[in-house]
């Protein structure tokens, strides 16, 4: 067990430094903001244990697996791996101590000794199984969580020490038929229920697993993986497991295609890769992002939104980690992609963030140059689309003045021929940009051949009037019923033409009605 009393010297006596039992409360739930995240010290646990399986040889390099269970009616979740295990003189110092760990932290994503500990918060008991060859014997450490809450509860000035003892106890045991000859079996039971009980719950643990843990891509389903592979694979300490939740593979939530809402998708056409440098010049990492039409912002639903940020291709932080490199917050998630790094830039303990230095401040300032580019994309399509929508509005109404061919005096005619002029101009300025494609093409050329008829032979109102439909009205009539015509005109407001044509076609000879 650490030892909790230390020793300093003030004024030239030494006088004992006590640490207290609210350590616990600080390094377990104090410490993660959402119960998911303890998986992912769990997981990241288990993947250093292969790595240093394979790195011993006791392993083939993809050999490792991580097996999560949920059960829900025992209230209870395993995270079990095939890694190197623990030997049994190192498990009191390894799985009974704070803040202590034998990694490297230049090569290891875990290495402050505190992860093991999230499940505290959690769960009711907390059960560590363990052996590093076949000839030892199980060693299981349980945490008796609920007396561990109890005693930090207490208005007392219990020593961290003694609030372990009274919670934790090490047994040996015989390794049975379902005990691999070398592993490690993290137990959580008695779970509780919190907010939206999603430790529980298969879905919500599958995505989060998907998005946090060094899974693959499927192939399947994104078809930019092995691209993505090719690419970070020589980054310090990139790999990925195999972990299985409830007997299902994990996968990234990467796809090809994608919803942006309801009824409009979009497609990932291409991915640009790029380097990180330390403020050395030398390597630190490199990163993709998609080619898309960056239609909106990707809706949460979207799981792979964001440019994610991975050490060791665990997550840090989310999907917003990099919001401050963009122009605005919301473009954070206009993009989908990834910046790896390696272990030259140190997570905080919360695994949310990296602690300061020279590198993490290159980082910075070359994700700044990243979201500056993306943010200009976003605004880029974003006015290609508006041009987009107001071409296709001038070929619409193009369309309609060129359909119409009646006008009420030669007034009239030049009038709509300078506002037709207008509009066509700027289309024939958009078509020789390339901005029209070959649809929009053919009915800007339609419109012209129609314009061209029109102006050949203009139709005016005092050509077009049957007369034979008037001659028997009074001037008070024809007036009263002009104007019970405008009243009750009720389609193509703002339309003029419309309610020109409207209004006056029971008057019209048959020729011009239509």
């Amino acid at each position: 067990m650490a030892q909790a009393i230390s020793e300093a010297k003030v004024g030239g006596q030494k006088v004992a430094i006590r640490v207290g039992k609210q350590v616990i409360d600080i390094l377990t739930t104090g410490m993660y903001s959402n119960p998911l995240m303890v998986l992912r010290e769990y997981i990241q646990n288990s993947v250093d244990a292969i790595d240093a399986a394979v790195g011993a040889r006791q392993m083939a390099h993809g050999a490792g697996t991580v097996i999560v269970t949920l059960d829900g009616a025992a209230r209870s979740l395993q995270v079990a791996d095939n890694g190197t295990g623990v030997p049994h003189d190192e498990v009191v110092s390894t799985l009974c101590s704070l803040g202590c760990s034998a990694k490297d932290a230049k090569r290891s994503r875990g290495f402050r000794g505190i992860g093991r500990l999230g499940g505290i918060g959690y769960s009711d008991h907390l059960q560590f199984e363990t052996r590093s060859n076949a000839s030892e014997r199980v060693a299981t450490v349980e945490w008796d969580c609920r007396t561990l809450r109890q005693i930090l509860i207490q208005k007392t000035r219990t020593p961290i020490e003694e609030a372990l003892q009274n919670s934790v106890t090490v047994t040996y045991r015989r390794g049975g038929p379902n005990d691999p000859k070398r592993f490690m079996r993290v137990i959580m039971s008695g779970i509780q229920p919190f907010h939206r009980d999603e430790l529980m719950s298969p879905p919500a643990v599958a995505s989060y697993l998907g998005q946090v843990a060094p899974v693959p891509f499927d192939k399947e389903s994104f078809r930019w993986g092995a691209d993505v592979n090719k690419h970070i694979q020589n980054v310090p300490g990139y790999a990925t497991y195999k972990v299985i939740l409830n007997g299902h593979q994990v996968f990234r939530p990467h796809t090809t295609r994608f919803e942006v809402s309801a009824g409009q998708a979009d497609t990932i056409q291409d991915i640009e890769t790029f380097e990180v440098h330390g403020h050395d010049g030398q390597s630190l990492g490199r990163g993709w992002y998609a080619k898309t039409s960056c239609l909106a912002s990707i809706p949460p639903r979207v799981k792979m939104r964001g440019i994610r940020v991975r050490q060791g291709n665990i997550e840090v932080g989310g999907e917003y980690f990099l919001e401050e490199a963009f122009a605005e917050r919301r473009f954070a998630t206009w993009h989908i992609g990834e910046i790896h790094v390696d272990h030259r830039l140190k997570t905080n303990a919360r695994r949310d963030g990296f602690e300061q230095s020279p590198d993490y401040e290159a980082f910075l300032e070359q994700a700044a140059s990243l979201g500056k580019h993306l943010s200009q994309e976003c605004r880029s399509a974003s006015k290609q689309r508006s041009g987009q929508i107001s071409v296709e509005r001038a070929l619409c109404g193009l369309e309609s003045a060129t359909a119409r061919n009646l006008f009420v005096d030669e007034a009239h005619l030049e009038t709509k021929w300078a506002e037709i002029m207008a509009v066509l101009k700027r289309l024939n300025t958009a078509r020789k940009a390339g901005s029209l494609d070959s649809s929009k093409g053919k009915r800007l050329y339609r419109c012209e051949m129609r314009l061209a008829a029109m102006l050949k032979n203009p139709c005016f109102l005092r050509d077009a009037i049957d007369c034979r439909t008037i001659q028997h009205m009074s001037r008070t009539d024809l007036l009263t019923v002009l104007a019970g015509a405008l009243l009750n005109h009720d389609k193509g407001r703002g339309d003029r033409e419309g309610l020109l044509r409207t209004v006056l076609a029971p008057y019209l000879k048959p020729r011009y009605s239509h």
